[in-house]
């Protein structure tokens, strides 16, 4: 294993030779600049996007739950929507799609089980893409509670197809859903509890601002982006 030091300085290293740095978001920028030598002109931002997702319209039904998309591992905190669910009985189910990585998803199972959930915990694993467009069209709200992230993919996916958001407090999230979602505290599961109760709450009047804020992400213009600073470069 390499140390954080020795990390460091081969980042430092690539980052000398670089004619420029590309990141994916102006909060990966901002860490970035403070945790490298690096001059601010040689930063560019290339943002993901979530135009490769095809939108379904919106069948929610009573029983909708509050889904997360992700590989099921540790950073992403999912946890805290298993504690949240159990803080609140009378919020939806929690569905989990995304293959889980390092046992993540028997510890997971595990506290479910321990804090009387289980049976409001559904483990999908992996999910193509046509099934995540399904699932997306017939979640409550995406309930976000990272304790990392550069961009956050899934949230802008999310809002591109008109539902509900919450995100934890992570800067990326914020920066790329806007800040008039409800955000929570990552360590907090009360706090995730309200969140989602707001993100369901939210009118179908901003769930359409948001749906065509989403679209200022698209792969085309991340493309152009791109072959702009390889150009430069």
């Amino acid at each position: 294993r390499i140390s954080r030091a020795v990390g460091r300085k081969l980042h430092q290293s690539a980052v000398e030779r670089a004619a420029l740095v590309i990141t994916v978001s102006e909060t990966m920028a901002a860490t970035l600049l403070q945790s490298l030598d690096v001059a601010p002109e040689k930063v560019r931002v290339v943002p993901n996007a979530a135009d490769h997702l095809t939108i379904h319209p919106r069948r929610v039904k009573e029983d909708a739950p509050i889904l997360h998309v992700g590989h099921v591992e540790r950073h992403k905190n999912v946890g805290l929507l298993i504690r949240a669910i159990a803080t609140d009985p009378g919020l939806p189910p929690v569905c989990l799609a995304g293959a889980p990585k390092g046992g993540e998803d028997e510890r997971l199972k595990k506290l479910a089980n321990d804090l009387g959930v289980a049976q409001r915990v559904i483990f999908l694993g992996r999910v193509e893409e046509t099934e995540l467009s399904e699932l997306y069209s017939k979640a409550a709200c995406v309930a976000l509670p990272s304790k990392l992230e550069g961009f956050g993919i899934v949230a802008v996916e999310a809002q591109r197809a008109g539902v509900p958001l919450c995100v934890s407090d992570v800067e990326a999230l914020g920066e790329v859903a806007g800040s008039h979602v409800p955000r929570f505290d990552s360590e907090d599961p009360q706090d995730c509890a309200r969140a989602i109760r707001e993100a369901l709450s939210v009118s179908a009047t901003q769930l359409e601002s948001d749906r065509k804020g989403a679209m200022r992400f698209n792969w085309d213009r991340s493309a152009e982006l791109l072959c702009d600073a390889w150009i430069e470069a």
